[in-house]
């Protein structure tokens, strides 16, 4: 999950809305022109397309899962060695130290419309990529989240949207005693889940509510909360990473 880049982070407003088909909305100060929005695992699929005065669309329906699955389909077929597998619902949330989660519909596999909570921005043909788009509470917020592994974490949130074939649901929290490396203070780490997945695409909260930081100045997570939402939160934001 480490990202390696070099950034120049731009903070736009954002006009939004979203519906069962698909998302709508502009970005400001956009200036890259016409572009697609890509998706994919090892396979760039195309989701969406943003024109030159920052208009975007990001469909919602079946396509993306379809074509998704047929991609890694696809690309086992060709290597026998190494297997890509999408995640179900049991493998991503069913390791619980100390605590109790309750989940149902655990077999059910989980696609991700985002990678890794980021959409690229690109022209293919030409082989150009523009730049990341993320829906997140704050540009800081952003920055720490896309410096994974370099201990910098702040408190805030990031979107995503889930696809499930039919309803399931993860709920409880866990949490993990957990000692920072050179640090004989220890903290615990908690998670909270308050996921309740419908048939087609959710709309997922990931939220770092608290952050402990060591001795050395080294940020951690020390409790998050990921759930469903009914609808965009009214102070989300786009950050466009150029």
């Amino acid at each position: 999950m480490t990202r390696i880049y070099c950034i120049i982070c731009l903070l736009f407003t954002l006009t939004t809305a979203v519906s069962q088909e698909g998302i709508e909305g502009t970005v400001d100060n956009y200036t890259s022109g016409e572009a697609e929005i890509y998706s994919g695992i090892k396979t760039p699929i195309k989701i969406g397309t943003i024109d030159e005065n920052g208009t975007f669309q990001i469909l919602l329906d079946n396509t993306y899962k379809d074509q998704l699955i047929s991609s890694v389909d696809a690309d086992n077929a060709k290597d026998s060695q190494w297997k890509t597998s999408l995640p179900n619902l049991e493998r991503s949330y069913g390791s619980c130290y100390n605590g109790e989660l309750d989940i149902k519909g655990g077999d059910q596999t989980m696609i991700a419309l985002s990678q890794l909570g980021v959409f690229s921005v690109a022209n293919f043909e030409e082989q150009k990529l523009y730049g990341k788009i993320m829906y997140a509470s704050d540009l800081e917020f952003a920055k720490a989240i896309m410096s994974f592994g370099q201990f910098k974490v702040k408190k805030g949130y990031q979107l995503d949207w889930y696809y499930f074939e039919s309803e399931a649901s993860v709920k409880g929290s866990c949490s993990l005693e957990f000692y920072p490396s050179g640090d004989e203070t220890s903290f615990t780490q908690t998670s909270n889940y308050d996921l309740e997945f419908k048939p087609g695409w959710n709309l997922v909260k990931y939220e770092i509510e608290e952050v402990f930081t060591d001795e050395s100045g080294k940020e951690y997570i020390m409790k998050d909360h990921s759930m469903v939402l009914d609808s965009l939160p009214d102070d989300v934001q786009i950050i466009f990473l150029e």
